[in-house]
C-alpha cells in the first residue's frame, strides 16, 4: 500500500520496474505506499528464474528472468496541475505520509522531493505509520512551524477529518495523495483511478477461471482507495454469474507478514478457491507465500500497485498472474504542482485521477 512518491519524464516507467531497494522495518509511519527517498539502480543485476524470492516468489532487491510480462507505460504528469511558473515565495510544505515501508510510497516520496526541488519548495516530511493518533501529533507539529500547505496520506479516510480540519482552523490548505479524507476541506486530492485499476485485475481473473469458480477478496476496508479497488473489482466480476465471492477476510494491517497466515487459514478452510483478489501488493505476495504448495498450482492470485517484487514473482511463472499497476511517482509529482500552482492563485481541480495500468504474464 503502500511507497511512496516524485520524478521527471526519464524515471516515471523506471519507478514502476525498480523501485527504491531499501525497506523500512515498520507498516505504518506515514501514508505512503512503498516509496523510497533512495534512487533506485538504473540496471539491476538480473537473477535467474529459478532463483525463488524468499517467501514471496522474486528477490526483494533485484529482477528476475522467467515469463514474459507485459508492462504498461507510465502516463505523464497531468496539465492541469501544471503551474504557469515557479511559486513566487519559497514554499514550506508539510506532509504526513501514511507509512514508509510500503515501495510504494517510497517511491511517491522521491518524486514529491523531486518536484519540490523543481518548485523551490521545502517540505517537512513524516510518517504516520497507520497511527491517526500519530498523524495529528505530526500535522499539528508542522503548523505550529509555520507552513504553507499541507499534503495528507491519511491513516483512516473517515477518521482524519479531525487532521483536515486542525489544517482548515489555521487557514493552511490541504492536499491529499493516495488516500481520501471524507471530510474536511481538501483543495485537490490526487489518487490512482483505484476503481480502473480493480476493473482491469476483475476482468483478467474472471477471463482465466473462463468465468466460473469460488474466489475471494483480501480486503482492506478502511480506507477509500481500497474501497474503490474493491468496487471495481466486483464490477468487472458481476459480469460473470459464475463466480462467486466466498470469502473476504481483512487483516489488520495490509502487508506481507500480516496477510501471510491469514491467507494460510484461508486457503486451508476454503481448498475449493480457485482465485484470489489482494487489495495491494504486500498482500498479493503474502497469499503467494501461502499458496506455495503443489496443490495451489492452478490458483490465480492478482493484486494491485505495481512494485518490483511483485512483478518479478509474476516473472517466476507462480500462482501470481497479474497485478493493477499505479505510478506513485507520477502522484507525488502530480500532488506538489498541484500546490505550486494554488500558491500562485491558479485553480486545480479538487479531484486528479492518474490512470492505471494491467502488468500480466500469460
Amino acid at each position: 500500500m503502500t511507497p511512496q512518491f516524485p520524478l521527471g519524464p526519464r524515471r516515471e516507467r523506471t519507478a514502476l520496474l525498480f523501485p527504491a531497494l531499501a525497506l523500512a522495518a515498520a507498516f505504518f509511519a506515514g501514508c505512503s505506499s512503498t516509496p523510497a527517498p533512495t534512487t533506485p539502480p538504473d540496471s539491476p543485476t538480473p537473477l535467474a528464474a529459478t532463483q525463488p524470492p524468499p517467501g514471496a516468489g522474486a528477490p526483494a532487491d533485484g529482477s528476475v528472468t522467467g515469463t514474459a510480462v507485459t508492462m504498461p507505460d507510465a502516463p505523464g504528469l497531468p496539465p492541469e496541475v501544471v503551474p504557469s511558473r515557479k511559486p513566487d515565495r519559497k514554499l514550506k510544505v508539510g506532509v504526513s505520509l501514511l507509512t514508509r515501508v510500503h515501495d510504494f510510497y517510497k517511491d511517491m516520496e522521491a518524486a514529491m522531493r523531486e518536484e519540490a526541488e523543481k518548485q523551490g519548495i521545502t517540505l517537512l516530511i513524516q510518517a504516520a505509520e497507520g497511527d491517526a493518533a500519530v498523524e495529528q501529533r505530526q500535522v499539528q507539529a508542522m503548523l505550529s512551524q509555520g507552513v504553507d500547505a499541507l499534503i495528507l496520506c491519511p491513516v483512516n479516510s473517515q477518521g482524519s477529518g479531525s487532521t483536515v480540519r486542525l489544517a482548515n482552523d489555521a487557514k493552511v490548505p490541504v492536499f491529499t495523495a493516495d488516500i481520501a479524507s471524507k471530510s474536511g476541506e481538501v483543495v485537490c486530492h490526487v489518487a490512482s483511478n483505484n476503481e480502473q485499476g480493480g476493473e482491469l485485475v476483475g476482468e483478467f481473473l474472471a477471463k482465466k477461471l473462463n468465468g466460473q469458480g469460488e474466489i475471494a477478496i483480501v480486503d482492506f476496508p478502511t480506507v477509500t482507495s481500497v474501497q474503490e479497488r474493491v468496487r471495481g473489482f466486483e464490477k468487472a466480476i458481476a459480469r460473470y454469474p459464475g463466480i462467486k465471492v466466498v470469502a473476504r477476510p481483512a487483516p489488520d494491517m495490509a502487508v506481507q507478514a500480516k496477510v501471510f497466515p491469514l491467507a494460510q487459514d484461508l486457503l486451508q478452510s476454503r481448498p475449493q478457491l480457485k482465485g484470489i483478489f489482494a487489495i495491494n501488493d504486500d498482500s498479493a505476495l503474502g497469499v503467494v507465500q501461502a499458496a506455495s504448495g503443489p496443490e495451489w498450482k492452478d490458483l490465480v492470485v492478482v493484486g494491485f500497485d505495481g512494485t518490483t517484487r511483485a512483478v518479478n514473482a509474476i516473472r517466476t511463472g507462480g500462482v501470481l498472474k497479474a497485478d493493477a499497476a499505479q505510478f506513485p511517482r507520477v502522484i507525488g509529482r502530480a500532488v506538489v504542482s498541484a500546490v505550486a500552482k494554488h500558491s500562485l492563485g491558479e485553480p486545480v481541480p479538487r479531484s486528479v485521477p492518474i490512470p492505471t495500468g494491467l502488468i500480466s504474464g500469460p
